[in-house]
């Protein structure tokens, strides 16, 4: 690698999805040169783009994980801070988990339990009988017979908002490269380290600090450094999307199970109705996003389950999309590399990993602030909407 030919920065974050965009709109406010680098052509266009799109409450993971930690503390910055800043297309909604059977009512009681452990305030959060539960939801099925309403979740456009945070980084300063995959990295006797690219304009790169945001091929990219500390598989969800049903408002969720929060059916900001997903383990990082059609009947089915008047004659599209597991814990991998300070993991993204991010954000900056003297700059750019 050619040092005279590379591009200086104090920190690089690879990925652009809604965690290194996040990242970025953080770092953004102090007097750092920092670039993203992304392999794709767009940035928000792998687990970003087949998302949820949900902002949790918190009840659903398990006490004493990261995952429970920063979902609680990420979904107070979305709504006390973020929302009021950055306009992108959101609406608040209620969540409702469903039991239908003794088995899951069990469940039901212990996600309450779980959610008051991770610090929801208990006014948002109640357990619905199978009467109050139809009173306030008359068009889930009469075989659910108990729910846990939470009333603070909200739906957002994942990809609008990764789109907002990184349009506002770049008006404070941030150098964005597209088509930028990684695929080596070196240190410089200086501890600077190397970046080589895919890219045909700006191959090389040099920086004190690497945050490796990079979503499924986070694992990967610690390798390439030499920090291979864990693994990554994939799990792969498909969705159906269907056009507006004027009654549905609001989160329903099946129990979680073994995979994940449990398939539901959701609102989207754009008055369509998100219907999924399915759970498939182990797939490889290339077809991530494939779409496997036998599926749908199943998807189908168990949108019946939940809202029996779905007329899934009226899909829009579908979509898969899926969720970087880190193999061993099933956590959030947020930390600096054993041996080397400088290069700082934010991976593992599974959900909620939407939720979580500006709170994960705030823990890669305390991190950088570790490593290098960070001065808040005088003028910053604060707000801006995009719809």
């Amino acid at each position: 690698m050619t040092e005279k030919n590379n591009i200086n920065y104090d920190v690089i974050i690879i990925g652009s999805g809604i965690i290194g965009t996040n990242i970025a709109y953080e770092l953004s406010k102090f007097e750092l040169k920092i670039a993203l680098l992304e392999a794709k052509k767009y940035p928000a266009s792998e687990t970003t783009t087949g998302n949820s799109g949900i902002i949790h409450c918190g009840f659903d993971p398990s006490p004493g994980k990261l995952k429970a930690k920063f979902n609680v503390l990420g979904h107070k910055l979305w709504t006390e801070n973020i929302f009021k800043k950055i306009i992108f297309p959101r609406q608040k909604a209620k969540s409702v988990v469903l039991a239908f059977d003794s088995e899951e009512e069990k469940i039901i009681y212990d996600l309450y339990k779980r959610g008051i452990i991770n610090g929801l305030d208990p006014k948002n959060l109640s357990i619905l009988s199978k009467k109050e539960l139809k009173l306030a939801h008359p068009d889930v099925s009469e075989e659910a017979v108990l729910g846990l309403e939470c009333l603070n979740s909200w739906v957002v456009d994942p990809v609008k908002a990764a789109y907002a945070f990184l349009e506002i980084s770049r008006k404070n300063g941030l150098e964005f490269f597209s088509s930028s995959k990684v695929i080596s990295i070196s240190k410089n006797s200086q501890n600077f380290f190397l970046i080589k690219t895919e890219s045909q304009n700006n191959p090389f790169f040099q920086s004190k600090i690497i945050i490796n945001a990079a979503g499924h091929y986070a694992d990967e990219i610690g390798k390439i450094a030499g920090f291979g500390e864990f693994s990554q598989k994939q799990r792969r969800g498909q969705y159906l999307i269907l056009k507006n049903h004027p009654n549905i408002k609001n989160i329903y969720f099946l129990v979680p199970s073994k995979y994940g929060k449990g398939v539901i059916v959701a609102p989207r900001p754009d008055g369509n109705i998100l219907v999924g997903p399915t759970a498939k383990e182990n797939i490889s990082k290339n077809k991530v996003n494939c779409l496997d059609f036998d599926l749908n009947e199943e998807i189908q089915k168990i949108g019946h389950k939940i809202i029996p008047s779905l007329d899934y004659s009226e899909t829009v599209f579908a979509l898969a999309g899926s969720r970087p597991i880190e193999a061993e814990k099933s956590d959030f991998v947020i930390k600096p590399a054993f041996n080397d300070p400088n290069f700082i993991f934010a991976a593992g993204m599974q959900s909620p990993g939407l939720s979580a991010s500006p709170a994960i954000a705030l823990e890669i900056v305390n991190f950088v602030k570790n490593r290098i003297d960070l001065v808040k700059k005088t003028e910053l750019v604060e707000t801006i909407e995009y719809i």
